[in-house]
């Protein structure tokens, strides 16, 4: 391990006010490739999530999420904490928090808005059962509250509860990873271990049950995630060596080999000679070992192999799904109500192919159209705001010189009232 780091990792000696470093495309990329899978993924059934990731290795797009998810807190508020101390960062990342709980109302609503109407319209109350929706038409008064408290996720709309009780945690992660990386981990790793001894949960549901994303467990990567931000935001490098490299494929290729072998990839089934007590079922839920260590070597080999500095990330298909990547919050709400309501369309078409790639094709289309009209409002936005440029002081004030020519000019940037 490189010597900077380790010495980083015990005393971090942040520098307060350098400010954020320039925004790491990759991230944006890989962020929006997982929102692509997830909607594929998430169509029940759909044929094409064979091709996805997740079938190839342990981990999937929820493990990348939550560990960039840290990276992104740490970089966006990292250089507040470090100049105005946890209390103002604390306060951003509340109006943060209140985004994504009101983000994951909406959602809920919407989702379960397009299944009553599919019952309804298709006179198919058996749809009202899917993704564990049933309560809240059969029970309504007390499933809304248990949904306010958090406590009623249906299966697809979990997600996004766990960012806010992540974020709730973000201050006290950022301070003590300010003070010391290497206690932060060692901290996270502890509650980590617990968890997996004692299945120490938060309950989601009136049958006792947990939740599918268990906070006190996927804390560990998010923390990791903090720490690897806050190391950028200090030009910490990543220690790059062959032997790492190494460890890094072997982990990836091997948890390849370890799902085909077992049967657990579709187009491998034909290798599947693992006895099925003896192939690895990595817990969801409780982040197994399996998924963490998975997930680290492929940030890793990215982090490694991927320059920031590459030419095809600023290409144009590379371009699009960046922007998927900046607005991912928007993107993934959207995403979960469309595969839904395609998940309910491919049922009622039979899943025949051409219904097949009309959803899918479809509904990718919609998730980059949005990401672009958001984007671009943004932009548009931003320019409107941005104030006139200054008129030069030494400009020929005489009748008929450039200042002379350029009294309305001059007006219109600087309204009358305004001091100079």
């Amino acid at each position: 391990m490189d010597r900077s780091l380790r010495s980083w990792l015990i005393s971090p000696r942040p520098v307060p006010g350098t400010g954020r470093p320039p925004r790491d495309t990759r991230v944006d990329v890989v962020r929006g490739l997982a929102l692509l899978f997830i909607f594929v993924n998430h169509i029940h059934n759909n044929p094409l999530s064979v091709a996805t990731p997740a079938h190839l290795w342990f981990s999937d797009a929820a493990d990348v999420f939550v560990l960039l998810a840290g990276f992104a807190v740490a970089v966006a508020y990292g250089p507040l904490i470090d100049s105005r101390g946890v209390p103002a960062g604390a306060a951003r990342i509340g109006a943060r928090m209140a985004e994504l709980y009101a983000a994951h109302l909406m959602t809920l609503l919407f989702v379960a808005a397009v299944v009553a109407w599919s019952a309804a319209r298709l006179e198919r109350p058996d749809q009202l059962t899917m993704l564990g929706l049933l309560p809240l038409f059969t029970a309504t008064e007390d499933t809304i509250l248990r949904a306010l408290a958090l406590t009623f996720q249906p299966s697809y709309v979990d997600i996004l509860p766990l960012y806010v009780v992540l974020l709730g945690l973000a201050p006290v992660i950022l301070w003590l990873a300010r003070t010391a990386p290497i206690v932060a981990l060692a901290a996270s790793a502890a509650l980590w271990l617990l968890v997996q001894a004692t299945d120490m949960n938060l309950p989601n549901g009136a049958e006792g049950q947990g939740w599918f994303f268990n906070p006190f467990a996927w804390q560990l990567l998010f923390t990791i995630g903090i720490v690897a931000g806050l190391a950028a935001l200090d030009g910490i490098a990543l220690p790059r060596s062959s032997r790492l490299l190494r460890l890094a494929l072997v982990v990836v290729i091997g948890s390849v080999l370890l799902k085909g072998l077992s049967g657990q990839i579709a187009f491998m089934q034909w290798a599947a000679v693992l006895p099925s007590e003896l192939a690895p079922q990595p817990s969801k839920t409780q982040l197994s070992l399996w998924r963490v260590a998975n997930v680290l070597a492929l940030a890793y080999l990215i982090a490694v192999l991927v320059p920031a500095s590459a030419r095809w990330l600023s290409a144009a298909p590379a371009a699009v799904v960046a922007v998927l990547g900046r607005r991912s919050l928007p993107v993934f709400a959207l995403g979960t109500v469309l595969s839904v309501a395609g998940t309910i369309a491919l049922t009622e078409a039979a899943w025949s192919m051409p219904a097949v790639i009309a959803v899918n094709v479809g509904g990718i289309l919609v998730l980059i159209g949005t990401a672009l009209a958001l984007d671009w409002a943004d932009r548009a936005a931003k320019m409107a705001n941005r104030p006139a440029a200054p008129v030069r002081a030494d400009a020929d004030a005489r009748p008929g010189g450039r200042a002379g020519a350029r009294t309305s000019e001059l007006a219109r940037a600087v309204p009358i009232g305004r001091r100079s």
